[in-house]
């Protein structure tokens, strides 16, 4: 027997053992490397998200995760791009779900890494956590071919940790319902689907049976009602699956209550929301569970850090770190702004469910609701005093914040405490928010607050505080235009103190009552009572400017201007208040009107610049936004375009790109009409689309109609034929559908220009003529003229046109469409009628101060003396058009040459004629550019110059020709002949 040698390299794991043979019997080990699940037939949309993903497994990050909310769709989008990039991953693909939210428990690394190793067909599996770990990275660093590692369903970063690849050629995909923000992957956060893509996958797990067309509206109530999650509406669209004779509108009926809307989504043994909700909700720790189900308790659309401290009767640094933790288990989502949160809507259902077996339910709401009373009279006292007066905030703009994140809430607040039987608190909270809240505007929501309040105060029999409510109701039903509201409120106000010494109380009812009979046009009485109220001096605070701005108001609708200013001046002289606070920016802007109405227009502008300074000084941003409108609006009157579009781009960028509200789509669509104006056109386009989108975001069918409207304006002047036309079939169908028949009628006649179409032209013409909207049938008459190829029935349209523009005594009008008549019978050798209607349009034109319209008019006429022979009359005719600078200069002094040649005066006419060459061959203008080059040809023909007229009329005729001007190609050729 030989000497035995052994040898030992490298680190051992596990035990060692020594011997001459070792026999290993066991199953061979089969990799297993397309364990990935088949794809959803009914995936829809996620086309986005599906770029991202793709784009991060073609890219050098090694992982990627999807977060998101249980059943939003994460492992059916995942699995999807898994099975677009196969042929990325040669190598092939491993699949494991984590069942990180199970309630059997979650898969541990150490099991997770032996079903891995096994898949990569690993006979042996190391016996510790780190074997199996170093082994797993080892397998994968001798795989040259990439591979693709899908993790599902992981609960946290220790999780998926140890099972990332330690090379870089292999890419890893994870889905969890938290957002695993330590791992150092790239991170798609995945939303809920948009209402049309909810649409379509309740359709196609429908096999498009017809049901949605029949019912688009109940299918997309239904994707709302399931909040557009996937799994909600996936669950809604099979029940109706099951049931081929049930309408989509059944399952709607059955879904619209709140209390029952999870008991219904439920599909089979195992699918249901509430179960995907229920494995979230388990991981949490005891301190996140019950925040989630306070939060269940509040009313509102989303709720501040502050309130949810409230809630819990922690410090507010501790509510936001629960908070913040909720967040990144996709329990609750990002509000707006910063620090404020919201629930998805079927996850908030789950949470009221939740809330209640919360043992200090009733507790915590009264807790809530005096957060609510004590931060609102802080933050009321900002507005009224400009200063810290009660804990809770440090400056007035923090105090607008949280009013204007907290405003679409307010009603729900309230009405939980008045429903509650919480008399004293409905009372409180009304009250506190008064000021800021009508400072913000006058809306149905505060009147319904007051109302609360009001029927609060009356049944704790608080008889002071009952008339300064009805004081509120009236003052804001005015505000909104229910002037006979407003009287039955503040008549009662009145009554009840009648019996009390004429003072604060009496004299701001009559104040307001005054502005009532102001608008009933009973001026005399409102006088008496606003000089009653004159007669105290106990006054609210801010209550005697309030007394003068009335005055002025009541002067102004009584056609005293001058009057009207003075009282608006005294105001704003005995304003008692802070200065730099919303109410005096507001005196100062009302103010600024009256010096407006006095003709006074630049002493407005200057007046608003100091309320538009107070307004940003405190910050107020709808302060501001109103300021910057109205001086966007006097600077349109003082014709400085330039600045009207600079205050209009102020009030648009005020909003942030996130603010999808109705305010700020209106600003943005105020924006793009004024770039239109102002010629703007490519900036105009794309705002005008932001406009439209916003408004369709918000249902509101009308902005979008205007936007798409102005929309295909624009496109058409950037030469987007194809969006142009897109835009306004877009508006017109939003027009007939809002019942807008004289909008539809403009958007026809624009499509008919567009598109050069009599046929759509004429249905907005004869819309027209059985409105009886004469005007409108004038201009599309000329529209429809234009197209005509028919030189007589041009100049019938154009006539015809004519008539109407007399009739209806529109002077300007009626000189642009006689330039055009005039036009139409040169075009048709009626020279006569050319320079009759000519004349008549200069006369007009010259009377009215139009100096482009005169200019076209003498080129008109000019053009017809030459063809008449009256060579002079022609040239003192185009003189006059020069000199107005006209954009037809090269046509005038086209004219101008050939009327120079007949008079014999050749010098002046190839000056003329050489102008006119270099104008279109710098413009671009073929045609004239062929024209001109011709007429310099019959002017060197009239020098004797026969070879440079060749050379000259061979040139016109190649341009015409390369120009498609076949007839004045044929015409030069002739003349051209005629010289041989």
């Amino acid at each position: 027997m030989g000497d035995t040698h052994n040898e030992l390299h490298g680190d051992v794991h596990g035990v060692l053992y020594q011997a001459r043979t070792i026999n290993v019997f066991g199953e061979h080990a089969v990799p297993a490397l397309m364990g990935l699940p088949r794809p959803e037939p009914a995936f829809t949309g996620r086309a986005t998200e599906l770029a991202r993903l793709a784009a991060a497994l073609r890219g050098g990050d090694q992982a990627v995760v999807v977060s998101g909310l249980g059943g939003v769709g994460k492992s059916t989008l995942v699995i999807r791009a898994a099975h677009d990039a196969l042929e990325q991953f040669p190598g092939g693909v491993l699949f494991l779900n984590l069942h990180g939210y199970s309630p059997e428990g979650r898969v541990e690394p150490a099991d997770a890494l032996a079903t891995l190793l096994r898949d990569l067909g690993t006979p042996q599996i190391p016996p510790t956590p780190a074997g199996r770990e170093t082994l797993y990275r080892s397998v994968l660093a001798k795989r040259t071919e990439p591979i693709l590692i899908v993790l599902d369903n992981a609960s946290s970063s220790e999780q998926v940790r140890p099972l990332l690849p330690g090379v870089a050629r292999h890419r890893v995909l994870v889905t969890s319902r938290h957002t695993l923000g330590d791992l150092g992957a790239v991170h798609i956060d995945l939303n809920v689907l948009g209402d049309d893509d909810a649409t379509v996958l309740i359709d196609t797990v429908l096999g498009a049976d017809g049901r949605v067309r029949a019912e688009p509206e109940a299918a997309a109530t239904l994707g709302r009602l399931c909040g557009y999650l996937p799994l909600a509406v996936r669950i809604a669209a099979s029940i109706l699956a099951d049931d081929v004779a049930m309408p989509i509108s059944e399952l709607v009926d059955a879904l619209r209550g709140e209390a029952t809307r999870l008991k219904e989504l439920v599909y089979g043994e195992d699918l249901a929301v509430r179960n995907a909700f229920d494995l979230s909700f388990r991981r949490l720790t005891a301190t996140q569970q019950r925040m989630f189900a306070l939060l269940g308790l509040h009313p509102g659309a989303q709720i501040g850090f502050r309130c949810a401290a409230a809630l819990a009767e922690v410090s507010e640094r501790e509510a936001r770190r629960t908070l913040d933790e909720l967040r990144r288990a996709h329990m609750i989502l990002v509000g707006e702004p910063r620090g404020w949160f919201r629930f998805h809507d079927l996850v908030r259902l789950h949470a009221v469910d939740e809330s209640g077996a919360l043992p200090d339910r009733d507790a915590a709401i009264r807790r809530m609701l005096r957060h609510y009373a004590r931060t609102g009279l802080a933050a009321n006292s900002w507005v009224l005093y400009n200063d810290r007066r009660y804990d809770g905030f440090d400056s007035l703009r923090e105090a607008l914040d949280w009013f204007e994140a907290e405003l679409p809430s307010l009603r729900a607040v309230v009405t939980l405490t008045h429903d509650a039987g919480y008399h004293d608190l409905t009372r409180e909270i009304a009250f506190g928010f008064t000021t800021i809240w009508a400072n913000h505007g006058h809306t149905e929501d505060f009147v319904e607050v007051q109302r609360m309040a009001l029927a609060a105060t009356r049944a704790l029999g608080d008889s002071q505080r009952v008339p300064v409510t009805l004081r509120n109701i009236g003052r804001s039903l005015l505000a909104m235009g229910d002037v006979a509201g407003a009287d039955a409120a503040l008549t009662e106000a009145s009554y009840l103190v009648a019996a009390l010494p004429y003072g604060a109380e009496r004299s701001s009812i009559d104040t307001h009552l005054a502005l009532v009979r102001d608008r009933q046009d009973r001026c005399d009485e409102a006088i008496e009572l606003l000089n009653r109220a004159l007669t105290t001096d106990d006054h609210y605070i801010g209550m005697l400017p309030a007394i003068y701005a009335s005055l002025s108001i009541v002067h102004r609708h009584r056609g005293d201007p001058v009057a009207a200013l003075h009282f608006r001046q005294q105001a704003t002289d005995v304003y008692d208040g802070p200065k730099e606070s919303i109410d005096f920016a507001s005196h100062l802007a009302d103010l600024a009107d009256a010096h407006a109405g006095t003709g006074d227009v630049q002493k407005a502008v200057e007046v608003l610049g100091d309320a538009l300074a107070v307004m940003r000084n405190i910050g107020f941003l709808p302060g501001q936004r109103d300021v910057l409108w109205r001086l966007a609006g006097y600077h349109a009157t003082l014709k400085q375009y330039d600045l009207q579009l600079r205050y209009l781009r102020a009030r648009a960028g005020s909003f942030t790109d996130g603010d999808r509200s109705a305010q700020r789509a209106e600003a943005v669509l105020e924006l793009g009409k004024c770039l239109y104006r102002n010629r703007i056109y490519d900036e105009a386009v794309e705002v005008l689309r932001l406009s439209a989108e916003l408004h369709a975001h918000l249902r509101v069918v009308i902005g979008e109609a205007h936007s798409q409207d102005w929309l295909s304006y624009a496109c058409r002047d950037v030469e987007d034929l194809a969006s142009a036309e897109v835009a306004a079939r877009r508006a017109l169908e939003l027009y007939r559908q809002a019942g807008r028949d004289d909008d539809a009628a403009h958007v026809t006649r624009g499509l008919g220009n567009l598109r050069q179409d009599v046929a759509e032209l004429e249905i907005a013409l004869d819309h027209f003529r059985t409105k009886g909207l004469r005007l409108e049938e004038a201009d599309t008459l000329r529209d429809i003229a234009r197209v005509l190829s028919d030189r007589p029935a041009r100049i019938r349209t154009l006539s015809a046109a004519v008539e109407i523009l007399r009739d209806l005594g529109e002077p300007a009008r009626l000189a642009n469409a006689l330039n055009a008549l005039s036009n139409a019978h040169a075009n048709d050798e009626d020279h006569a009628g050319a320079e009759a209607t000519a004349r008549e349009a200069v006369a007009l034109a010259r009377e009215l101060g139009l100096a482009d319209e005169e200019a076209l008019a003498c080129l008109r006429l000019g053009r017809a003396l030459v063809k008449k022979g009256d060579h002079a009359g022609a040239i003192e005719s185009l003189g006059r058009a020069l000199a107005h600078g006209t954009e037809d200069v090269s046509d005038i002094h086209y004219h101008l040459g050939v009327a120079h040649r007949e008079r014999g005066d050749l010098d002046r006419a190839r000056e003329h004629l050489t102008t006119a060459l270099d104008l279109d061959r710098r413009d671009g203008m073929p045609r004239s550019e062929g024209l001109s080059l011709c007429e310099l040809g019959k002017l060197s023909q009239a020098a004797g110059d026969l070879t440079e007229a060749r050379r000259l009329g061979a040139r016109s005729i190649e341009v015409l020709t390369a120009a498609g001007e076949t007839t004045a190609a044929d015409n030069t050729r002739t003349w051209l002949d005629s010289l041989s």
